[in-house]
């Protein structure tokens, strides 16, 4: 593999493959397919017999090469924990790259027609199955968990460094003056529960000595660290690759290389933690988009969108000017004056006037602009 020279920030080198024809779930009996969760806290996951696979045999298929948006780890976070909701997220993004034992299941899959049958005729055999592969729905409901406990975590963090910490305290309880520990509250739902401790005198204890009795962020950021670090140890490396100068006009044959050190995952879910771990240590800033709600990155040095963007794209734009012109006509017609719906709009009286100035005024609205 190949590297240009990068800043720090971008000291990552990843693509993945999805393919073109989607994936499906397949029932397989297997013992690969029974994972524990790896966090070892939280009720066993049913369904272990469901495996997402392609249904094909192996490099019948097409496959796309992308690179992941930046916001890839909110995506999977907030992905609904069940097949149409895995499946929607694999038919974009692949598979996680999971490995055997952890999820990554071989199994069976009666041959097909139209399904990569044809390959089998060829050598004038009469295969009735091929060996699929897949990944299993136990192993895909403990890794999304797992997930959105870190981004939940990471969020309620961010608030409480900004000065509101009163969620994060019903998460990072203080048992006394010597034990910290996390605890998702009772009406958190049943499968992101989570108990463990951050410290005490006998769980870490050096540890312990660096927090105040009370405090919250620094046992909430130390049991961000563990839960990253927990999973960046399996699925991302360090590796020193080649890099060549970006000169303008510099040949990248001839051009004089340099060996880099990169961070490369080994798997999508790999480089899905890289990117929280990323977004922690550079305080990186996500917004949703108020259209279509989509997380986007705020501007930093070199990426992002600026910080007053409120939208994704200029599709989404079009989208959320059109509503609140829609919602500014509404308003009129129920009677509000002009600067009454810019006040309630946040918006420049000019603009909800000159949308609303062609639409016919109700009575009241007649009586309230003649006051």
């Amino acid at each position: 593999m190949t590297t240009r020279d990068q800043s720090a920030d971008e000291a990552v080198q990843f693509t993945w493959t999805c393919y073109e024809s989607g994936y499906e779930w397949r029932k397989a009996q297997d013992d690969y397919a029974r994972v524990p969760p790896p966090f070892s806290r939280g009720n066993p996951v049913a369904d272990t017999g469901w495996v997402l696979t392609t249904g094909r045999p192996p490099h019948t298929c097409e496959e796309r090469v992308y690179p992941p948006p930046a916001n890839l780890f909110l995506r999977f976070s907030e992905t609904e924990p069940a097949k149409e909701g895995i499946k929607a997220f694999a038919d974009h993004y692949g598979l996680l790259g999971l490995e055997e034992g952890e999820g990554y299941i071989r199994f069976p899959i009666p041959n097909e027609p139209g399904k990569g049958g044809s390959d089998s005729k060829s050598r004038g055999e009469n295969v009735k199955s091929f060996m699929g592969y897949g990944e299993s729905l136990a192993a895909w409901k403990d890794r999304m968990r797992e997930m959105r406990i870190a981004v939940d975590l990471w969020t309620m963090l961010h608030e409480a460094q900004n000065g509101s910490d009163w969620v994060l305290r019903r998460y990072v309880q203080w048992k006394g003056s010597d034990r910290v520990v996390y605890e998702t509250p009772e009406d958190a739902p049943e499968n992101y529960r989570v108990k463990a401790i951050i410290a005490s005198p006998q769980v870490r204890p050096e540890i312990l000595r660096r927090f105040s009795p009370g405090s919250v962020v620094g046992p909430a950021q130390h049991y961000l660290q563990r839960l990253i670090n927990y999973s960046l140890q399996a699925t991302v490396s360090p590796k020193l690759l080649w890099s060549w100068s970006r000169r303008r006009g510099a040949d990248p044959v001839a051009a004089p290389r340099t060996l880099g050190l990169y961070f490369v995952p080994e798997s999508l879910l790999g480089y899905m933690w890289l990117q929280l771990a990323e977004a922690v240590a550079a305080r990186k800033r996500f917004r949703r988009c108020k259209a279509c709600r989509a997380w986007m990155l705020l501007a930093t040095s070199n990426e992002g969108s600026r910080t007053s963007r409120l939208t994704c794209s200029n599709t989404c734009r079009m989208r959320l000017y059109q509503e609140r012109m829609k919602k500014a006509t509404q308003l009129f017609a129920k009677g509000k004056t002009v600067d009454q719906i810019a006040r309630r709009m946040d918006a420049e009286p000019s603009h909800v006037r000159r949308r609303v100035r062609t639409q016919p005024k109700s009575k009241e609205s007649g009586r309230s602009a003649g006051q």
